[in-house]
């Protein structure tokens, strides 16, 4: 009987690293990753003033999102910023605050670091860790508050592919190229690796020269970039 029960947990580890049934395992994962997942909105917090999608990446409630995502069309931070987070069966808002910006005018990395700010000394918050570097060929999912109905709605919508290639940049700034198509909403999305269940880049969106494409580019993100927040 001892026997059968290492078998069998030695052949579940095995799939569960090497991804024999990815979906299975999203399947158990959906409702942590979805609790990790916040709208990113400006002016107040309310599901009309949805500009992208960013993700906690730490208990304290730091959240990672695409730079272009707390900006104005002249590049200017909003006064104001906002996280709506998915906690069935409510959605709970909290207030935002710049922490870093990568990105200076069309230069550098189009990612940015938030923080919850909450009365609450240790927030405990759900959140999805940062992972290594990834590699070509990766499978990932992205998920996030695309506009795809007649609204934005307050669950993530989730979207697979894999990673076409790490080897491009643009302007200054490492990119992942993803083979899957960009959908308004998804600014700011975890990209996230299947082979770890951990963030490995933040979506970033079509290329402006060939909209139509399959493809769609997310900016790579490192442990590095947070760990002084930690």
């Amino acid at each position: 009987m001892m026997k059968l029960k290492i078998s069998v947990f030695t052949f579940v580890f095995y799939s569960f690293c090497n991804l024999t049934f990815p979906q299975e395992i999203i399947d158990q994962k959906t409702s942590d990753l979805e609790s990790a997942i916040v709208a990113i909105c400006h002016s107040k917090p309310d599901i009309k003033t949805i500009q992208g999608t960013g993700v906690i990446v730490t208990s304290s409630g730091i959240v990672v999102t695409a730079d272009h995502v707390i900006t104005d069309k002249e590049g200017n931070v909003f006064n104001y910023l906002f996280a709506l987070r998915p906690n069935y069966p409510k959605v709970e808002p909290f207030k935002l605050t710049v922490v870093k910006r990568f990105r200076e005018g069309l230069k550098g990395r189009d990612i940015a670091i938030l923080k919850i700010v909450s009365d609450q000394t240790f927030l405990n918050l759900p959140y999805i860790p940062v992972g290594e570097k990834p590699e070509a060929g990766d499978s990932i999912l992205i998920f996030g508050f695309p506009l795809v109905f007649d609204k934005v709605h307050m669950w993530p919508l989730f979207r697979s592919g894999i990673i076409a290639s790490t080897r491009y940049t643009f302007e200054d700034s490492s990119l992942l190229v993803l083979d899957l198509r960009s959908v308004e909403g998804y600014s700011g999305s975890p990209v996230l690796s299947l082979k770890t269940l951990k963030v490995v880049g933040i979506f970033k969106g079509h290329s402006k020269d060939r909209p139509e494409t399959d493809f769609s580019l997310a900016t790579l993100l490192e442990n590095n970039d947070i760990q002084s927040f930690e």
